[in-house]
């Protein structure tokens, strides 16, 4: 009799609904801060990339500008004189564009040479891969780097 009474008890299961009450601060980001101070610093932090975003690509606009000027045929003084940095720098700033660009395109035949004489020798190709870097730059595609 006892399998009658457990039976019994089983079939007495009731069914019960509980609620759960979640309070959380949104950031605006899909994010749950227990705190409204998180949430804040969680926005400032947004804030702070979107302008570190802008410097960079206001910096890489400046870049594609100096490395065109460059292999259009101006100095290397006068663009550094024009941008307002070292001639050093220039330097550096047309050997990490110009890699960059190699990236981009078709070479079509063109050796990668980053000789100044080389690279103006060739200049409607370099200047086309220096647009095609910027398109894909400006379009959200990183190439090369960030």
């Amino acid at each position: 009799m006892e399998s009658d009474e457990a039976i019994t008890k089983i079939t007495t299961i009731e069914t019960k609904t509980v609620h759960v009450k979640i309070e959380y601060w949104d950031c605006g980001d899909g994010h749950h801060h227990k705190t409204e101070d998180s949430a804040r610093r969680c926005v400032e932090k947004k804030e702070k990339s979107k302008e570190h975003q802008l410097q960079r690509d206001a910096i890489y606009a400046r870049n594609i500008c100096c490395a065109r000027k460059v292999v259009s045929g101006s100095a290397l003084k006068d663009v550094a004189e024009a941008m307002c940095i070292s001639q050093t720098r220039v330097g550096q700033i047309i050997t990490s564009i110009l890699r960059r660009a190699w990236l981009v395109g078709e070479h079509k035949g063109i050796p990668f040479q980053l000789g100044i004489y080389e690279v103006r020798k060739n200049k409607d190709f370099w200047l086309k891969q220096i647009d095609l870097l910027s398109m894909a730059y400006f379009s959200g595609h990183r190439p090369g780097g960030s």
